[in-house]
C-alpha cells in the first residue's frame, strides 16, 4: 500500500512524525474505521424502525409490512438519486476546492501536500458515494422483498400475517 504521508514527508524533507505533528494529526489510521461504523448503525436503525412500524399493525401484520416496505423503498430511492448525483458531481467539486482553498490561499502550503490532500479527499468522496449507492440499492431491494412477503401473505392468507 502506498504510504502517502511518508511520500509527503519525503517531498518536504521532514520525518513522518514531524509532518503528522505539523498537520495536528495524532493517528492517521484511526480516522478511516469510523466511516464503516456509521453505515452499520444507520442500517440497524432502519431495521428497528421497520420492525416498530410493522408492530403497530399487530392484528394485521401484513399491513405493517406494506408500510415498512414503502418506507424502505422510498428512502432507498431518494438515497439512490442523491448518491448518483453525489458520485457524479463531488469529485470535480473537490478539485475546485483544492485549487481555491489550498493552492490559491495566502498560507504557504506546499504543492505536494495540496496534491495529496486532493487525491485523498477525492478518493474518500468517491468511496463514500459508492457506499451510499450500494446502501440505497440494498434498501430498495429489502423494501421490495418485504413488499413481496406482505403481498404473498395476504394472497395466501397466512395465519398471523394476514388475519
Amino acid at each position: 500500500m502506498l504510504d502517502l504521508v511518508q511520500w509527503a514527508a519525503d517531498e518536504e524533507g521532514v520525518t513522518r512524525k514531524a509532518l503528522l505533528e505539523d498537520w495536528r494529526v495524532k493517528d492517521a489510521h484511526n480516522f478511516a474505521g469510523r466511516v464503516d461504523q456509521g453505515q452499520a448503525v444507520i442500517l440497524a436503525f432502519l431495521a428497528l424502525a421497520s420492525i416498530m412500524v410493522a408492530l403497530v399493525y399487530l392484528p394485521r401484520l401484513s399491513s405493517g409490512l406494506v408500510w415498512a416496505a414503502g418506507i424502505l423503498m422510498t428512502v432507498g430511492s431518494i438515497g439512490l438519486v442523491f448518491g448518483v448525483i453525489m458520485r457524479a458531481m463531488l469529485p470535480s467539486q473537490v478539485d475546485i476546492w483544492v485549487n481555491d482553498m489550498l493552492l490559491d490561499s495566502s498560507e504557504d502550503i506546499p504543492v505536494s501536500v495540496a496534491n495529496i490532500a486532493g487525491d485523498v479527499l477525492r478518493s474518500m468522496v468517491t468511496d463514500a458515494a459508492v457506499d451510499w449507492v450500494v446502501t440505497a440499492v440494498f434498501m430498495v431491494a429489502a423494501g421490495a422483498a418485504l413488499l413481496l412477503v406482505a403481498l404473498l401473505a395476504k394472497k395466501l392468507r397466512i395465519p398471523l400475517l394476514s388475519s
